[in-house]
């Protein structure tokens, strides 16, 4: 490691890109809470490098227009993709989790030791739920034939929209060459895959 790193534009740099192990560049960085979306169990297993994390950001950090009661209501709600809600609780102020910055850490980041001390929260089972459904819903490519469309081959089949929606399940057997119907859960907005036998 250098131990003297003086920054330039990479145009001023002759030999830039070369190193084949990457570059040593200059970084600005800050100290903040993050939610640690990995699972626990990846926590606990040496051989997981790295570790997912989305930064908290405190709601009375948001800019004044940004909180407004609709915006809040969306935000309380859970019904801005992007941002995972967290209610005030112990330490933790109310905040959400910016999904649209998730990113992998490497574990050094994390040592065992450090992290129960300055762990502010855990989800519970509904939390974590909730945010299984957060991430299907915000990254999850939800895909499927339409209700008007034709059923390829005879079978059982989900709809995916129910699923990545957070609603019950619906499981119905449709016809080779009839069109799919309506989903008794979401209706015109079924998606339905074929089940595996």
């Amino acid at each position: 490691m250098p131990t003297n790193l003086v920054g330039r534009a990479a145009k001023d740099v002759t030999d830039r890109w070369t190193m084949p192990a990457g570059e040593y560049v200059v970084a600005g960085c800050r100290k903040m809470n993050v939610m640690i979306v990995s699972r626990s169990c990846s926590l606990d297993n040496p051989k997981r490098k790295l570790f997912l994390v989305a930064p908290v950001v405190a709601v009375d950090d948001l800019p004044e227009e940004q909180r407004g009661d609709e915006k809040l209501g969306e935000l309380r709600s859970n019904n801005i993709p992007q941002a995972f809600y967290l209610p005030e609780r112990g330490c933790l102020r109310e905040s959400y989790s910016d999904l649209l910055r998730l990113v992998p850490i490497h574990r050094t980041f994390f040592p065992a030791e450090t992290v129960e001390g300055v762990l502010l929260a855990r989800l519970s089972s509904v939390g974590t739920d909730a945010l299984q459904q957060a991430l299907s819903l915000y990254f999850g490519k939800q895909f499927g034939f339409d209700y008007e469309d034709e059923c390829p081959q005879s079978g059982y089949y989900s709809c995916s929209n129910c699923f990545h929606s957070g609603m019950k399940l619906q499981t119905k057997r449709f016809e080779a060459y009839k069109p799919f119907d309506v989903c008794p859960g979401c209706g015109e907005d079924a998606a339905w895959v074929k089940m595996p036998k």
